[in-house]
């Protein structure tokens, strides 16, 4: 696994994922949690809470700072949207300043199916969390 920079002509992630994550921050900071009127799916027909059940209160708190409640709520949803905090400078920076983008590359075959463990541990992790919680 490599860090590189980004040749011209790529996927510009900075600007797409950049936005989107300002988006979120900033939508999750304005609307008001109690007007969305969403019920989740599948804990209507399990009766158990889904794996981001909480994740919208969960980002409400912490883009109002409520940091301990965001971790209470969901805590990897909070920890994503930490996650897109720190990026969106960097996203801003190097969009608006013309600068080059840094990519992972030359990812093995092993290193993805540890990567995919990972994120499955970590989603596996969270919904024991959530569940637990109630």
């Amino acid at each position: 696994m490599e860090l590189r920079w980004a040749e011209r002509g790529h996927v510009d992630h900075e600007l797409i994922w950049g936005s989107i994550a300002l988006l979120g921050i900033v939508a999750a900071a304005v609307v008001p949690v109690d007007l969305i009127g969403l019920r989740c799916p599948f804990l209507a027909l399990t009766g158990l809470p889904c794996p981001t059940c909480g994740g919208t209160r969960a980002m409400a708190a912490m883009s109002h700072l409520r940091f301990a409640d965001g971790f209470r709520l969901n805590p990897l949803v909070a920890a994503g949207w930490v996650c897109g905090v720190l990026f969106v400078p960097y996203a801003a920076v190097v969009c608006l300043a013309g600068r080059r983008r840094l990519r992972v590359t030359d990812v093995t075959d092993r290193q993805r199916r540890v990567i995919a463990l990972v994120v499955l541990g970590l989603v596996l992790g969270n919904w024991a969390f959530v569940i637990l919680r109630g």
